[in-house]
Formats: structure tokens, C-alpha cells, sequence
């Protein structure tokens, strides 16, 4: 009660709430640290513990496809604007390797979403039992799509 009311007792601006608020923590800190560091830790699990991995994964795999659809689009718009030449004509035309080249770094990009997933669960040891039992069910075939999907990137680079 009085830690609340001693550190409310002056209400903060509206435009430095964030500045206050972190005046107001550093002052708990210094007063009951191990108290603020217990409660940090609380809620640093409550976090961990609330993020499943299948969402996650899910989460990962929806923004690669939506990324990799809204880079195609504009690829395809680019294939329009400046077609490929075709044998006996000449133009604007962009050769296909160079439309190799710009898909592999399409996706290379929306590759990234799912290399977040990957360092988030599968570089970190499980710590409950959820955890444990998504790796065993998901690992293999996780990393054989991700695999395959890389491979497909390197060959079209070439």
C-alpha cells in the first residue's frame, strides 16, 4: 500500500509516462531489489510459458506465405513491365536467370520469419513438457520442409 501510494503520489505527465514509469522502477529496484528481481523473473516465465511453439510455428509459417505471395505479385508485375525475350525478338526483356536471382532473394527475405521460429525453439533446450513433446512430433519434419525449401532457393540461385 504505501510503496503504490509513495510512488503514485505524484502522477506522471502524460508525455513521459514511459520516463516515469522507468523512474518509478528504479526506484523499487534500489529499495527491495531482490523483491523487483523475483517479480521480473515471475513474470519472464509467465511470458515463456503463455508463447506455445505450435502458435508460434504457425504464426511463422502464415507471414512466410503471406510475404512470399506479396513478393511474387510483385515479381510477376515485373515479368509484365519488362517480358522475357522470346527467340528472334528483341526488346526490354529481362533474361530468366535474372528472374531466378530476384525470386531467390524474394524468398530468402520471407525466409526470415521462419529462421526466427527456429531460433526461438529448436536452438533452445525444451523446458516443459509441451516443449519436449512438440520437438518430438515437429523437429524432423520441420527441418526436412525447411531443408528442402533451402535447397530449392540455392538451385534457383544458380
Amino acid at each position: 500500500g504505501t510503496v503504490a501510494l509513495g510512488l503514485l503520489s505524484c502522477p506522471p505527465p502524460a508525455e513521459s509516462g514511459g520516463k516515469w514509469r522507468g523512474e518509478a522502477l528504479g526506484r523499487m529496484r534500489q529499495r527491495w531489489p531482490a523483491l523487483v528481481a523475483d517479480s521480473e523473473t515471475i513474470v519472464g516465465e509467465m511470458a515463456r510459458m503463455s508463447e506455445l511453439w505450435e502458435d508460434l510455428w504457425a504464426g511463422a509459417i502464415q507471414k512466410t506465405q503471406s510475404a512470399l505471395t506479396s513478393r511474387l505479385r510483385i515479381l510477376r508485375r515485373l515479368e509484365n513491365l519488362f517480358p522475357v525475350p522470346v527467340a528472334g525478338r528483341t526488346g526490354w526483356g529481362t533474361t530468366p536467370q535474372a528472374y531466378e536471382s530476384m525470386f531467390g532473394m524474394i524468398a530468402a527475405a520471407a525466409l526470415s520469419h521462419i529462421q526466427r521460429a527456429v531460433s526461438r525453439t529448436f536452438s533452445r533446450a525444451p523446458e516443459t513438457p509441451r516443449e519436449r513433446s512438440f520437438l518430438r512430433a515437429y523437429r524432423g519434419p520441420l527441418a526436412e520442409a525447411i531443408r528442402l525449401f533451402a535447397d530449392s532457393l540455392m538451385l534457383s540461385a544458380h
